[in-house]
């Protein structure tokens, strides 16, 4: 337990909105960072970021000697770890692991990846900032409000769209009725030529006896 102090001791530490500029290699760089009862209240957002595309590591842990060893990916949830090139982000909250409470320190691990017969350095900045928070109030409060508007909008357009009234569509009987048509004016027709046939063979004996 005193061996542990001494390096915690030693370790350079963080503050909340702070940004931390320094050169990584392949030691591991290390940082604390002490939660406090209000940045438990949020998500907390480590970011890493660079101008070069040198390939890090960058390891969060509760666990100092975790977060030193950045090239062991550890499987028992004590930490998390990525690798990064221009920049990189690894998000704490009261349901990941590890969890962001205010028990001890949280440690963060930068490191460059193993690379053979390379000795590379790469400019880095850490920044810790809170992200979103637990209060899901306001967003409940803009989704009805959102929604409601929206509905009304919408019921609004279909109201001016469709303001004529709907009438349903006539079965077309344009050729039925020409059909009947043609037959009336065909019946017309014959009882007229039957009529003027008649007229006409009563008018000769009539002309005969003028004679």
């Amino acid at each position: 337990m005193h061996y542990t102090t001494e390096i915690t001791d030693d370790v350079t530490e963080i503050s909340l909105n702070e940004q931390k500029s320094f050169e990584a290699s392949k030691t591991t760089t290390l940082f604390k960072f002490k939660p406090t009862v209000d940045v438990t209240k949020k998500q907390l957002d480590i970011t890493v970021s660079s101008q070069s595309d040198t390939v890090a590591y960058l390891k969060v842990s509760d666990i100092c000697k975790q977060a030193m060893n950045t090239r062991c990916l550890d499987y028992s949830e004590s930490s998390l770890r990525l690798t990064f090139g221009k920049q990189g982000r690894i998000t704490l909250s009261r349901a990941s692991r590890p969890s962001l409470n205010t028990f001890g320190f949280r440690y963060i691990g930068i490191a460059l990846k193993n690379q053979s017969g390379k000795n590379r350095i790469k400019s880095i900045e850490l920044t810790l900032r809170s992200s979103f928070n637990y209060n899901y109030i306001r967003p409940l409060i803009f989704l009805g409000l959102v929604s409601s508007i929206g509905g009304i909008v919408i019921a609004l357009w279909a109201c001016f769209c469709f303001k004529d009234p709907y009438t349903l569509p006539q079965e077309d009987n344009s050729a039925e009725s020409d059909r009947l048509n043609g037959q009336n004016l065909e019946i017309l027709a014959s009882n007229g030529s039957e009529s003027e046939g008649g007229n006409r063979n009563e008018s000769r004996p009539l002309f005969g006896e003028n004679k």
